[in-house]
Parts: structure tokens; sequence; C-alpha cells
């Protein structure tokens, strides 16, 4: 059922209500939007990589090509990377390639788990939680090409990810997953509608069905969604507003 949301306050910029979230948040949000000045963390003014992440390992070393054309990550979320490769340079085969943090930090990542798409993905949207991804594929007319799973949900091991990724879960075609949690997902089915996707009772397993459906009070588009803990963020895009 489609849930309309109320505004909620304004701060600097008007904010509306995404999904229910304590008064600490509000408060956060509203100093936030107030310019308070938000503590730093411990970054240096010049950052160094912590190391190179192996490539596809069945290219020896050649596999992985991530310019940015296939708009596919790279995303993180605790001591889980995703992005888009290529299997072959000739082909521009898309492969998704997942890298698990490895005991000594990311310098000592093994290589990636792999997925490859059948058909012709150019576009993808991707969101990645510790332990958790969920990717959508679009070819170049914008269109969904509809393999058994074509938005599917890969979960780890206890190891973490590893080999050839068999999708757990699978959503619906028509959705670009943008932000997780290990037991949510948060995609877009339209620029105005998040759609809310929820770990069933037996685990990520089978097709998923949307537990939720949400929209900003205005009918604002959407963008910059992000996710923390049952907190949803939102930005529209006309109006500049937070959407929580």
């Amino acid at each position: 059922m489609m849930r309309r949301l109320r505004k909620v306050f304004t701060a600097g910029a008007t904010c509306a209500l995404l999904a229910a979230v304590p008064a600490s948040a509000h408060a956060r949000v509203r100093g936030l939007r107030a310019g308070v000045r938000v503590t730093q963390g411990p970054w240096s003014a010049t950052l160094t990589p912590a190391g190179r992440l192996p490539n596809d390992p069945s290219q020896s070393g050649n596999g992985l090509e991530n310019d940015g054309a296939f708009r596919g990550g790279p995303v993180i979320g605790g001591d889980t990377l995703a992005t888009i490769g290529v299997t072959s340079r000739s082909t521009q085969s898309p492969v998704l390639l997942v890298y698990t943090k490895g005991s000594a930090g990311w310098s000592h990542a093994g290589p990636p788990a792999t997925f490859r798409f059948p058909g012709q993905f150019f576009l993808f949207s991707m969101a990645a939680a510790d332990g958790l991804v969920a990717v959508n594929g679009q070819d170049t007319s914008g269109d969904t090409p509809t393999p058994a799973c074509a938005t599917p949900v890969f979960v780890a091991g206890s190891r973490g990810f590893s080999g050839t990724l068999t999708p757990a879960a699978c959503l619906p075609a028509d959705v670009s997953p943008v932000a997780a949690t290990p037991q949510m997902v948060v995609a877009m089915s339209d620029p105005s509608t998040l759609e809310i996707f929820t770990e069933p009772a037996d685990g990520w397993r089978g097709t998923v069905a949307p537990s939720a459906t949400l929209q900003a009070s205005n009918g604002d588009d959407l963008e910059s969604v992000s996710l923390s803990g049952s907190t949803i963020e939102a930005v529209g895009q006309a109006s500049g507003q937070v959407h929580l």
C-alpha cells in the first residue's frame, strides 16, 4: 500500500517524513541543516591507499576494468566492497566483483567472488552492506533484461564472499538498489518512489516483494538516498528538501 509522507519540521531547509525516526535523530538532522559543526573523523589531509585489490582471477591480472562506463560502483558496506568489471576487453561483458576485507585490512583482501551477467548489461545500480550485495543492470536503451533473476541479492558465507556467486534472493526486475543494511534493501522503482525490501523471517531467499513503498509528501523526485539502521534519508531533486 502506498503511504504518503507528511512534513515534520523545518530547519534551514524543510524536511519531510520517510520513515519513523527517534527524536534524537530529528535533532541531529535539524542541527546539521542549520549549520552546526559536525565532528570530523580521524582523516588526515592526504589519504594514502591501503593497497590494491586483486583482479578477476579468471583473467590473470587483466580482468578488472572499472572506468565508470558501466556506472557500476564501487560501493562498500562494512567488510564488503562490490564493483563491476569486464571479463573480456574484446566483448566488454560485465561481471560483478565482490571483495571481502581481509583480517589485516583491505590490503589483504583475497580474490573477488564473481557473478557474470547474461546478455548485454551496461548500466548498473548497486547497494552493499556488510555481507550483502544487491544489484540491477540495464541495457543501453534503459530497459532491464529479464533473466531468471534480474535483481539478485547475494549473501556472504561464514568466511565472506568467494568463488562463483549464486543469488540468494531476487528482487523485482524494475527496481534499482540504492542503499542497504544486512536486513534491508532500499531500491527505486521510479525517480520519486522508494521500495523497501526487508529480509524474510527465513532469510534472504526466493523472490522478495517490497514491504513498504515510500514517496515524498511534496511529490519530489529523490536522490542521494542513504540508510542507517531503520532510518532512510533522501534529498528532493527540485526542492533540495531532506526527507526522512
